[in-house]
């Protein structure tokens, strides 16, 4: 079982990064290159639209999870299936929405916005998650590696004991200052 407090910091990082990310993505592109049905959407649209790029970011977790056979993956090393799978998700779910909301006149493209060659699907919507994947799901590594370990992000040695985390399938152990270690004092 992996550490709750690791496994809520997930939650809350990929969740949070995936929706302020996105939402800027969201609010550059929109009025530049889509017009909606109903006209201008506003913020409320803004927030929605933002919604389901979060919900498909979860989505792209669970399928790397699921190739990983390990939940909190994006600890461990990104080897070339965990590429693999977010590169397929963020292809497969930006053409999958793009292709049911042009179907459904949900949105159209405005004559600037770029198309992917020989298809009918703006460039824009497949570059976003082809970006925003890896970015939330690197900026959540972070966030969680240094919530666990914040001295180690500046550099100093932590001289209290902490307790033992299973990070990764793996015992990170946390140990106070020992008969092996050198103290701050003593550096």
């Amino acid at each position: 079982m992996h550490d709750k407090r690791a496994l809520v910091l997930h939650a809350c990082s990929v969740t949070g990064g995936a929706f302020g990310l996105n939402c800027l993505w969201e609010n550059l592109q929109c009025p530049w290159f889509f017009i909606h049905r109903g006209g201008n959407l506003g913020q409320i649209g803004m927030v929605v639209a933002t919604l389901g790029d979060v919900a498909m970011t979860w989505m792209a977790q669970g399928l790397v999870a699921a190739v990983s056979r390990h939940w909190l993956w994006l600890l461990g090393p990104w080897r070339w299936r965990q590429w693999a799978a977010m590169v397929g998700a963020a292809l497969g779910l930006s053409l999958l929405v793009e292709s049911w909301a042009l179907a459904t006149s949900q949105w159209a493209y405005t004559a600037i916005n770029p198309l992917v060659p020989g298809t009918p699907i703006s460039v824009l919507p497949v570059a976003q998650l082809l970006l925003l994947f890896p970015l939330t799901f690197g900026l959540s590594r972070k966030l969680i590696r240094w919530t666990s370990n914040p001295s180690a992000m500046a550099g100093t040695k932590r001289t209290t004991p902490r307790k033992t985390i299973k990070v990764y399938g793996q015992r990170a152990q946390r140990t106070a200052v020992g008969a092996n270690q050198e103290s701050p004092a003593q550096e």
